[in-house]
């Protein structure tokens, strides 16, 4: 199986890239992200990277680096197409989304645009998984 997971170097992109290719060795698993989320968030480059070094001990995964919102390194990743997309790119903080409000909109609507055109233009069977985040649950779920 060919899985695409986009935003695969942060949380739980590279979990799920991590347990698609522990799955089965005969997975093809591409990773995509543009490691964007130091010059975002402003967290250390080394802790952005650690997912992405990681990554790297797999076989069965591939990583590329590049934006959700490019049109050809979304084309790049799906190749020849992809049967699964899970899509866990984006920009999740709500106080970036206050300070950058269209880049934020740019990443999030267009980023997804992106990946559902280039995975329909591929094959109209890719199933395609979005992840939220728990951003849409506020701080403590459980009052």
């Amino acid at each position: 199986m060919r899985i695409l997971v986009t935003g695969g170097a942060g949380l739980v992109g590279s979990h799920c890239a991590e347990y698609f290719a522990r799955l089965n060795p005969r997975n093809k698993v591409i990773v995509l992200d543009s490691l964007m989320r130091s010059r975002l968030f402003g967290y250390p480059k080394a802790s952005v990277e650690y997912n992405w070094r990681f990554l790297s001990q797999f076989k069965n995964i591939e990583r590329i680096k590049g934006d959700v919102r490019n049109a050809k390194d979304v084309s790049r990743a799906i190749g020849r197409g992809v049967d699964v997309v899970i899509h866990t790119a984006g920009q999740p903080g709500v106080p970036s989304s206050v300070r950058i409000p269209k880049e934020d909109f740019s990443i999030n609507a267009f980023g997804t645009l992106n990946v559902l055109e280039e995975s329909r233009k591929r094959s109209i069977n890719t199933i395609f998984i979005y992840c939220s985040t728990n951003k849409v649950y506020g701080e403590n779920i459980d009052n």
